[in-house]
């Protein structure tokens, strides 16, 4: 995929400590219709000016177009540079006349100084920047005025969020500057601002920043240049994208884009699904989400729920279908007008997987655990005619439970006694990264007839492979993990989902290398 001309930009943004390997870095990117940004100060803090100077007159030969860059320590930078030398620097006739058919970053105190020196007669080629690393959002609407002083220069602005929500300040200030005409630049750093990066398209900003790979972003929250072209599509992307996405506490691990994007591209639609990093989920819904509280323009149809948000979820949409009513949470929202509808699409990744392998009217089925899975899982089997039995470890949690749905309760140890048809993990236990030992559970292989763990990473856990030596079939929590993501598809789109490819794209990030 190359980028076009006449689209946002991607900045893939090089800070490699020499000219020759900034050189290698910058030939892949250029290729693909990127452009690059050169950090000065990345090289060696023992490099004079003038090798400096050396140094953008080399770079600035290159068959393609770069923004270079001298950061000081203070504002993000690699080397302490103060004012004065930084505007001698940039004043040199050598280094300016690299920005012929080249971009110059200069921030906004240099910007000031470099104004008093008359030193750019023509700022069309110049990318005034303001960096913020304190949490929370600065007053961006001063900052965007104050720069309207350096007439034609690309304005910059990077701020640190402290809460997803105020994306919402930097996507609307987009949506401003594109009314006004302005070239911006707004990015919120770090994982609760990552979208940002991602929807520059969509607001008409003039770039976005990427980062050569995922081990070297150069700023907080940097995406590889290789996931915004190829899995967020970021070269196809405009105003009228459709948008849908997760929310979740921490979204790095999550396979949901991946699944759904490569949907998206496969059939050609005009959609991208994003990640969002939120821990204040009544905040997000009402700045980003609600049609009669967002404060972005955006056509948002709706949104993936997980942990720890689905609960919360549930209070925040205006109509909520049965299913999630009676699981008592909500991990799918659907923009309907000016209305949100909450739904439950974890039920159906739950019983559809078990209808494939057998009919569960009148049979006996197990959940372990009472969380938010578990309750989906009861009401799953309830629902297709099962007889359920909920067992935990918290006894108190598994008794609440099964009083709100009408079914038997018990303690985790009581497994041993019981005669069972379907066996469901709705525990995090033998989840990578939450615990290593083998998950808690004697098998009589003779009763048990079906055995399910939600858990779909790894995709072969310990429960799996205590089931497979006594002869149970099993179904792997990747199977759920797509089933409700098609289920999504489905309620947003409207058209049936290929779960053939989204098990493809799920098993592809989960097993690298397949």
């Amino acid at each position: 995929m190359t980028l076009p001309a006449s689209k946002t930009a991607m900045i893939v943004s090089i800070a490699e400590p020499t000219i020759e390997r900034m050189l290698q870095a910058a030939k892949e990117p250029l290729s693909l219709g990127c452009w690059v940004e050169f950090r000065l100060d990345a090289l060696p803090a023992n490099a004079s000016w003038a090798a400096l100077r050396e140094a953008c007159v080399r770079l600035s030969r290159i068959d393609g177009t770069a923004v270079f860059t001298l950061r000081p320590t203070e504002q993000g930078g690699f080397r302490n540079f103060d004012l004065m030398s930084r505007a001698g620097f940039w004043s040199d006739p050598q280094v300016r006349r690299c920005g012929a058919r080249h971009y110059f970053d200069w921030e906004i105190d240099l910007a000031g100084e470099m104004l008093q020196r008359q030193a750019a007669d023509d700022w069309n080629r110049i990318i005034v920047s303001y960096h913020s690393f304190d949490p929370g959002v600065p007053d961006l609407v001063r900052v965007y005025l104050q720069m309207g002083a350096y007439s034609g220069a690309v304005s910059k602005i990077a701020f640190m969020p402290s809460r997803a929500d105020e994306m919402a300040s930097a996507l609307s200030l987009l949506d401003r500057a594109r009314t006004e005409g302005r070239r911006l630049i707004v990015i919120a750093m770090g994982e609760k601002g990552g979208a940002t990066r991602l929807v520059a398209p969509l607001f008409g900003g003039f770039a976005t920043y990427a980062s050569h790979s995922p081990s070297s972003p150069v700023s907080p929250g940097q995406i590889p240049y290789q996931d915004l072209l190829s899995q967020f599509r970021f070269a196809e992307a405009d105003g009228s994208f459709h948008v849908t996405g997760i929310v979740a506490n921490a979204v790095g691990h999550s396979v949901s884009p991946t699944i759904h994007n490569a949907v998206y591209r496969q059939r050609g639609m005009d959609w991208v699904y994003l990640a969002f990093a939120v821990d204040d989920l009544p905040a997000f819904v009402r700045r980003l989400v609600h049609p009669l509280t967002r404060e972005v323009n955006w056509n948002l149809k709706g949104l993936s729920v997980t942990i720890p948000h689905k609960v919360t979820a549930l209070g925040l949409v205006d109509e909520v279908d049965e299913l999630a009513r009676r699981t008592g949470a909500v991990n799918t929202i659907q923009c309907l007008g000016d209305r949100l509808k909450g739904y439950n699409t974890d039920v159906w990744g739950i019983i559809e997987p078990v209808r494939r392998r057998m009919d569960p009217r009148a049979k006996v089925a197990i959940v372990l655990g009472a969380g938010g899975a578990a309750a989906a899982a009861c009401v799953a089997l309830q629902t297709a005619g099962a007889r359920v039995r909920v067992l935990a470890r918290n006894l108190e949690q598994a008794e609440r439970l099964g009083r709100r749905l009408g079914i038997q309760s018990g303690g985790l140890e009581e497994i041993a006694a019981e005669s069972y048809d379907i066996l469901i993990n709705a525990t995090p236990v033998g989840m990578t990264g939450h615990s290593n030992v083998d998950f808690p559970v004697e098998f009589s292989p003779s009763p048990c007839s079906l055995v399910f763990d939600l858990v779909y990473n790894p995709i072969e856990t310990s429960l799996i492979r205590k089931a497979n030596a006594c002869g149970c079939p099993t179904i792997s929590g990747i199977e759920m993990l797509v089933e409700q993501a098609a289920r999504q598809h489905e309620i947003w789109s409207g058209e049936p989902a290929d779960r053939s490819l989204m098990m493809s794209a799920a098993l592809r990030r989960l097993v690298p290398g397949r």
